[in-house]
């Protein structure tokens, strides 16, 4: 038997690939160009998107167990620019499904970390919609509408994935009240209202089908809301994105919160009012 102990060094790595960005669409990519497929739907405003992300991650000593797990992530999607499409000004549309597979180091060696050394694992191995939304912009893009199935993480609390580690990965509240905050590759019904302020200050107020409904597998491509307890997710952040020097280093400081709505059992008081 293996004696439980904090893990000493764990070795990860990850991959990353990507095709068919709006960044490149003049350029062959990795696919080419589907037999003139790929330029037809760029001159309609459609890009096609596929995404997969893997991470291997190894334990050389500490955990229960030392041993190697291998996690991944597949994405197809597309982004559509309905002012090209359809002369909506402004507009998008954009629909992604995933799918995630693999282990879990943390789990499998018995790391006792508090967050995962593979990021991408979690919320199910099956397909997921992962984002369905329509966005506008008014006001020459001082505000900016979104509306569909949203993850929480894509615009509050929002930090990228440069790190293959959960601790430095996506919106933290996700990572840690995960039971309610939702990151991808879950989406729930949504909405968010963007405002720029003023130079650099950015106002963001959103409102979030709060429903642990949306984690089951038979809502993972489902369309409607879940039915059972619900309430609203209302996250609120104040944003100051400033540049600095000659070179216009950019950095971006968040403040903000929020409140639910749904009821859950409380952490303190038992259901006869005295403490747990």
């Amino acid at each position: 038997m293996y004696r439980s102990i904090p893990p000493r060094g764990v070795l990860a790595v990850g991959l990353l690939v990507a095709c068919a960005s709006a960044q490149a669409q003049d350029e062959p990519g990795l696919a080419g160009d589907w037999g003139g497929l790929k330029p037809r739907l760029a001159r309609l405003g459609i890009t096609p998107e596929l995404g997969y992300v893997g991470e291997f991650a190894q334990n050389t000593a500490g955990g229960e167990r030392e041993t190697s797990r291998y996690a991944d992530q597949t994405a197809l999607g597309a982004h559509v620019d309905l002012e090209t499409l359809f002369g909506l000004p402004t507009a998008e549309l954009q629909v992604t499904l995933s799918y995630r597979d693999g282990e879990n180091l943390s789990d499998e060696a018995g790391l006792g970390t508090l967050q995962q050394v593979q990021e991408i694992h979690g919320r199910g191995q099956d397909w997921r919609l992962s984002e369905f939304w329509f966005q506008q912009a008014y006001m020459d893009g001082r505000l900016k509408w979104k509306i569909g199935r949203l993850a929480i993480g894509e615009d509050f609390a929002a930090y990228d994935c440069d790190f293959q580690n959960l601790t430095f990965c996506t919106a933290q509240p996700g990572n840690i009240v995960g039971d309610y905050w939702f990151n991808f590759p879950v989406s729930v019904w949504a909405t968010r209202v963007e405002v720029a302020l003023r130079e650099a200050w950015t106002l963001a107020l959103g409102l979030y089908d709060s429903n642990p409904g949306y984690l089951e597998a038979e809502n993972r491509v489902a369309l409607g809301s879940p039915e059972g307890p619900a309430g609203w997710l209302i996250p609120l952040e104040l944003r100051f994105s400033p540049s600095f020097g000659t070179q216009a280093l950019e950095g971006t400081w968040r403040i903000g919160g929020w409140y639910d709505t749904s009821h859950d059992e409380d952490v303190l008081l038992g259901p006869d009012g005295a403490p747990r």
